[in-house]
């Protein structure tokens, strides 16, 4: 009675153990099909070319220099903010030199891989944050990107208002500048947003422009862009912009 017992139980135990083969064994077959498939799409997408091979570096750079006069010139309109300005044209830059190298595709920025998209998103990021480690911008890391525009766009009310244009029009001479100088906005207002914000706004911009090109054509072309920095785009001469634009600041 005891051995019958005895050879259940092992019976059981080996069709438990079989069954339990069985599973992992297709669970393993399935693992090693999904492997495969997602390979060959990898293998696919390493595969696939460019519609246009042939895109000039100067080509792409007149695109980036489009859009940093597009910009410019939105700027000095004040139709909009500056961060809702920098978003569109770095965008439309981007969609514009993708269509160089997809001139048939009515999206070309989706013709991206996931892969390639992350690589692109990450290279822009790495570049703007080495920007944002020159010494002068560092200071303002802390800031967010809201107050910084509040700022801005305070200062551009004031700058822009009636009040302000017939005042400096006036001819209002020695009495009108000791008058507001006296005054602690338009001190707040000349060390703290024109000389310094609006530089490093206006710098970091052209910046982000020139930086949303670029890397856009390398992920595309899988080249370096090789083409020279415009003076206006230095990040060193941002000392003197600002004490430039000091002294024009005083002499209104």
């Amino acid at each position: 009675m005891i051995l019958l017992v005895l050879e259940s139980i092992f019976q059981w135990q080996n069709l438990t153990a079989f069954l339990l083969g069985i599973t992992l064994g297709c669970v393993l077959v399935f693992l090693l099909y999904i492997y495969a498939v997602i390979k060959g799409m990898r293998r696919e997408m390493k595969r696939r070319h460019v519609q246009e091979l042939d895109v000039d570096e100067k080509e792409i750079q007149w695109l980036i220099d489009q859009a940093i006069a597009d910009f410019q010139t939105k700027e000095k309109e004040l139709k909009n903010n500056t961060y809702q300005h920098l978003l569109v044209i770095c965008k439309d830059l981007a969609s514009d030199v993708a269509s160089k190298f997809y001139p048939k595709s009515s999206k070309p920025l989706l013709e991206l891989s996931i892969d390639e998209t992350l690589a692109l998103i990450h290279y822009i990021t790495n570049r703007v944050d080495e920007l944002l480690n020159a010494k002068i911008i560092r200071l303002f890391r802390g800031l967010t990107i809201k107050r910084i525009m509040d700022i801005k766009e305070a200062s551009d009310k004031v700058t822009k208002s009636k009040v302000y244009e017939l005042a400096k029009d006036s001819g209002a001479g020695e009495a009108y500048k000791s008058f507001k100088v006296i005054k602690p906005l338009f001190w707040i207002r000349k060390v703290t947003v024109d000389p310094v914000i609006k530089v490093i706004i206006k710098k970091m911009s052209l910046n982000i422009i020139q930086i949303t090109g670029e890397e856009t054509y390398q992920i595309y072309s899988k080249k370096v862009f090789e083409a020279p920095i415009s003076e206006e785009l230095l990040i060193d001469n941002i000392y003197d912009e600002i004490q430039k634009k000091e002294i024009g600041d005083l002499d209104v």
